[in-house]
């Protein structure tokens, strides 16, 4: 059976392509959490050099008061801002991933309530602020675009069984057999 791109391709249709990416995905309230927490245990450690952004977050007093002597980016809490290309991504050294991940998690089951509303905060500006681009952008480019993405993803190719296999084994030897 032929793919949706083979088909395309057949008659002649090319798929339609965005000039620009859709607007991505917000931080929740765990997300900004995870950030927020990260850049405190890495601050915080005996070890740590301070690396400090072309742009500073301005905002620090509004931050609940364990934070506010962190030195965060600007938008610290907007997706893939702040984000480095893989190639030029410079590891801390202090804590590895795994870890980090175990330590914000249990550290969130006994967070406070003033971080947590801090942390909602953040979430709901970012997530009205997405609602708006995605309004624009399918305004723009229309309502199949903002779902093009998943449409032009490869199909898994479906996994054979150990019988499927056999027969398909069995099928070549009779015909290299004959």
């Amino acid at each position: 059976m032929a793919s949706d791109e083979e088909i395309q391709r057949i008659m002649g249709l090319r798929p339609v392509q965005p000039p620009e990416p859709r607007p991505r995905r917000p931080f929740t309230l765990y997300n900004v959490y995870f950030q927020l927490e990260r850049h405190y245990i890495i601050q915080t450690h005996p070890k740590y050099r301070v690396d400090i952004p072309e742009r500073v977050d301005v905002n620090s007093s509004l931050r609940p008061e364990k934070y506010r002597g962190l030195i965060l980016p600007e938008d610290w809490s907007v997706v893939g801002v702040n984000r480095k290309q893989r190639k030029d991504h410079i590891n801390h050294g202090i804590i590895g991933f795994n870890e980090l991940t175990k330590t914000i998690s249990s550290r969130w089951k006994t967070v406070d309530d003033e971080t947590k509303k801090y942390c909602q905060s953040l979430a709901d500006i970012e997530l009205k602020r997405y609602n708006k681009a995605l309004a624009a952008y399918i305004e723009k480019y229309g309502e199949d675009a903002a779902r093009t993405h998943r449409i032009h993803k490869k199909p898994k190719r479906k996994r054979r069984t150990r019988a499927e296999i056999d027969a398909a084994e069995r099928t070549a030897r009779g015909v290299a057999e004959e």
